[in-house]
């Protein structure tokens, strides 16, 4: 491996658009912040090295054995995140793939060639209004003073609406309109043509036009001449020697996880598809079902371990091996089915939505369902309903109890050695509770647990908690919310200092707003229409009259409507009669006798 003479930035860019850097199979994807990018051309222009490079040279008849990536530039957060698989040019003259850098050059490709779409806050992420387009931009106007981060140049991705909003003075350049400036005095002419050589355009002095003509030029001159692009080059075709070299140098940099390694190691080696684009699609796929959920890539290759039947189901690269990988294969597609339905199963159960407080629970039930080979009516057939009631109980139960810790890899084996030896198509909920007892991990409750169990704050634990105490409330066919009972924003500190309460009672109610006692269950619709009102402001204004208000105060242990406080002050009373009525509840829900 020998040290080569660094090159420009713009024949990195002219090498990934001409197809001759790729990135092999057992890269990991784009993974940077848009904020890390920003950085990086802040890096080049305060003249900081950014780092060697690690390429590796590939033959002619090695490129034929293995799958390779392009790179990103025009960069989604939700609907371009995976990079596209292509073929290498016919020639002979093989290809340049990047095995430590790829982060560095794509932000650099994205930077000066594409775009980056990342979504905005408060809206939904089916919303596409929530992901505009946005170009790196750089503020040629001036430089930043004091950053805390030592960020001395303003780079920014911006949408051309933002780039134009700038108070009158004309500050952003597209930082891709650097790339066609080959001429050192293209600066020159691109301010000439936008108006910006002429100070009384924008009321300033020849400060500013100093300014922005040495910025552009600095610019230029590190894309087009100076070369920070500096690499070692491996040649070696053996890929057992890239593979380690791989692991050792990409050690450092945005750290890779287990599944971005192990990911690598299956696409090299399967067969008959290709793992990574089957894993990205299987991974869209089920996180957009329900009311969506946040699988990470390790959620599908744990499965793959659990259901595959590989003996240990720990992230190493030794249960990896061949012979694993290639029993996997040929029970993908089953291995895939069952975990669907296990994922639909969980957003019936009302899970999805960012509710699902450990993902790894749901991996017994998707390998009872594997074994069984359940067939989608698994999730409608009436016969069914008591066997679903049972995995749902389960499941909240082991959720509520916090089973799935640090040690679920333990977990998942014993409970996978449980359901392997359990004979029928039940889900064995004795058997499987009976095995986490013998551990320590019981789902029995006492009732010091519940005691700390009802005070469960605002969060996955409380929607589970409130689905299991109030079965009735649909939460399949209606989007429900954890809706605060008092709202949160009558209960702020600044609230409650303007009322006439002492310091201490608005204490009291403020470490009480967030628990489970001032929580429950509202569909969507209903929650954003109850919004801040007072709770019993809204019984009165949603039901028609005091029986259906008496109804609904009754099913959800609200207490009485007489004594049902009609301000803030009588908050803390409420609660502890609403605890009371929760622990009564919970002891019969969950077989807690005193």
């Amino acid at each position: 491996m020998a040290f080569q003479t660094p090159i420009t930035i713009k024949e990195a860019l002219d090498n990934i658009q001409g197809k001759k850097y790729a990135m092999p199979a057992i890269q990991r994807e784009f993974v940077w912040h848009h904020e890390q990018i920003e950085r990086l051309f802040d890096s080049l222009m305060q003249g900081y090295p950014i780092g060697a490079f690690l390429f590796w040279e590939v033959g002619n008849e090695t490129v034929r054995k293995y799958r390779w990536f392009d790179f990103v530039s025009r960069y989604h957060q939700k609907d371009r995140r995976h990079n596209q698989e292509f073929e290498p040019l016919s020639d002979d003259s093989g290809l340049i793939a990047i095995l430590d850098g790829q982060q560095r050059l794509t932000a650099l490709n994205i930077g000066l060639r594409g775009s980056y779409a990342y979504k905005l806050p408060r809206l939904y992420w089916n919303n596409p209004a929530a992901f505009p387009e946005r170009w790196l931009y750089y503020n040629i106007a001036q430089e930043l003073e004091d950053d805390e981060n030592g960020i001395r140049h303003e780079f920014r991705f911006l949408t051309h609406h933002e780039s134009e909003n700038t108070g009158g003075i004309a500050k952003w350049f597209k930082v891709s309109n650097i790339v066609a400036m080959r001429d050192p005095v293209a600066p020159t002419r691109y301010l000439l043509s936008h108006g910006l050589m002429d100070s009384s355009s924008d009321h300033t002095d020849g400060n500013l036009i100093s300014a922005r003509l040495d910025r552009l030029t600095q610019l230029r001159h590190i894309v087009h001449q100076d070369q920070p692009i500096s690499y070692f080059l491996e040649k070696e075709q053996d890929l057992t020697k890239v593979l380690n070299i791989f692991v050792r140098t990409n050690s450092g940099g945005t750290v890779l996880s287990h599944s971005d390694m192990l990911m690598s190691i299956a696409t090299a080696q399967f067969k008959t598809m290709n793992a990574r684009q089957e894993v990205n699609d299987r991974l869209d796929e089920f996180n957009e079902l329900g009311g969506g959920f946040n699988f990470p890539r390790d959620f599908i290759l744990k499965a793959a371990l659990v259901l595959g039947d590989v003996r240990s189901v720990v992230f190493r690269i030794d249960n990896f091996t061949t012979d694993n990988l290639g029993a996997i294969e040929e029970s993908w597609d089953g291995i895939m089915a069952a975990l669907r339905l296990t994922v639909e199963l969980a957003a019936q159960f009302g899970l999805s939505g960012g509710r699902l407080a450990a993902q790894n629970s749901l991996l017994p039930i998707a390998y009872h369902l594997y074994k069984i080979k359940a067939h989608p009516d698994f999730l409608t057939a009436p016969a069914l309903e008591q066997e679903r009631s049972g995995i749902r109980n389960w499941l909240l139960r082991t959720l509520i109890k916090r089973v799935w810790g640090g040690h679920s890899d333990y977990l998942l084996t014993g409970l996978r050695s449980v359901i392997a030896g359990h004979q029928g198509q039940r889900f064995p909920i004795e058997e499987s509770s009976a095995w986490l007892a013998r551990i320590g991990n019981g789902l029995r409750f006492s009732n010091e647990e519940l005691d700390d169990i009802v005070e469960t704050e605002y969060g996955p634990r409380a929607f589970s908690l409130l689905t299991l105490l109030y079965p009735f409330v649909d939460v399949v066919s209606n989007e429900f919310h954890v809706d605060h009972v008092f709202p949160r924003s009558k209960l702020t500190r600044r609230a409650l200092d303007r009322t006439e309460l002492s310091y201490q009672q608005g204490s009291e109610i403020r470490q009480r707003v967030n628990n489970l006692p001032n929580l429950q269950l509202l569909t969507g619709p209903r929650n954003l229409a109850k919004s801040n009102m007072m709770p019993r402001d809204w019984l009165y204004k949603n039901f028609a009259n005091d029986q259906a208000r008496t109804q609904h105060a009754s099913d959800h242990d609200l207490g009485e409507l007489t004594v049902f406080p009609g301000d803030v002050s009588g908050f803390v009373a409420w609660y502890e009669v609403r605890k009371e009525l929760l622990l009564l509840r919970l002891r019969e829900v969950l077989g807690v006798f005193s």
